[in-house]
């Protein structure tokens, strides 16, 4: 009684994050399309974000509402989410990037030069996670009886007999080019930016107050996508463990405990991709005043055309 109450629970409230992370990521879509202002380098990166979380969410949302869902469905609900994820943590690495250039080694990158570079890259991003990542779930959907359905995600038959080495070396590759080295390399560029605005960028009362505004939006803007990384890394640990747990332990996937984690393990998931479009209002000024007044137009003009 207790387990089917808490996981109803996580159902429900899986629901409304998706629900809220929707509308969310829309609204930054909209607000960087139909601000001028808004098409700079850093906000096409953001962009990308939202729409990578805006798909993982919508998928999510069409197979919450069908009934019997079938197994292919789930191979292509496993394939949208580490293409997402994929393209998600790699632009949080090129942001990174872009911030290390240009603050740390005050260089002017070629790529991140103009928004037609940057477009391009993004959509270069998007084609090799889409390339890179079909043939291993094809493999995946080569063994009909090892992967089953469990509720909204899927897991795996212990008691099917099949080699899991090739699954176990996907996974292996998954964590360490899609996790382990971005969060790595992510966390040694912040590290640089970060003693460089400190240390030889602080604003100093002498400078122009221009200047002294410049050097503070820049450090604004470092700690927001720091925070956006942190959660992004947190968010998605315990999928991870999930993962790890399935493939090299001897854990009883069929046990109320472990159904519990693994099905708070997908609900994190959900978390991360609803919450930035929270994160961008709350911690970074900028974004919330462009939105105030893209909201504000909206009013403007439905209020003249009545």
């Amino acid at each position: 009684m207790y387990f089917g109450s808490v996981l109803d629970v996580l159902t429900i409230i899986s629901f409304s994050v998706t629900s809220l992370g929707i509308v969310g990521n829309l609204l930054v879509l909209l607000i960087i399309l139909c601000t001028k202002k808004l098409r700079t380098k850093m906000y096409i990166f953001i962009g990308n974000l939202a729409l990578a979380d805006l798909c993982y969410l919508a998928h999510e949302m069409v197979a919450g509402f069908m009934m019997n869902v079938p197994k292919e469905f789930f191979m292509i609900s496993t394939y949208v989410t580490f293409v997402t994820f994929t393209v998600s943590i790699h632009t949080l690495v090129l942001l990174a990037i872009d911030k290390f250039l240009t603050l740390v080694l005050v260089f002017k990158s070629i790529v991140f030069k103009t928004s037609r570079n940057l477009l391009i890259t993004v959509a270069l991003l998007w084609a090799i996670s889409i390339s890179l990542l079909s043939p291993a779930v094809i493999f995946f959907g080569d063994d009909p009886g090892y992967f089953i359905q469990k509720g909204p995600y899927i897991t795996v038959n212990k008691t099917n007999n099949t080699d899991t080495t090739p699954f176990k070396t996907i996974f292996i590759c998954l964590f360490v080019l899609d996790y382990l080295v971005p969060l790595i390399a992510i966390t040694v560029m912040y590290a640089k930016v970060i003693f460089q605005l400190n240390s030889k960028d602080r604003p100093n009362p002498v400078n122009n107050p221009a200047d002294s505004k410049i050097i503070k939006d820049k450090r604004r803007l470092t700690i927001v996508m720091i925070i956006v990384t942190v959660v992004f890394a947190v968010c998605w640990f315990p999928r991870y463990v999930d993962f790890y747990l399935l493939f090299f332990t001897e854990v009883d996937n069929t046990n109320e405990s472990y159904e519990i984690f693994s099905a708070f393990a997908y609900f994190s998931v959900l978390i991360n991709s609803a919450i930035n479009p929270i994160l961008y209002a709350f911690i970074y000024v900028d974004f919330r005043q462009q939105a105030h007044n893209f909201f504000k137009q909206i009013r403007t003009t439905c209020c003249k055309k009545k």
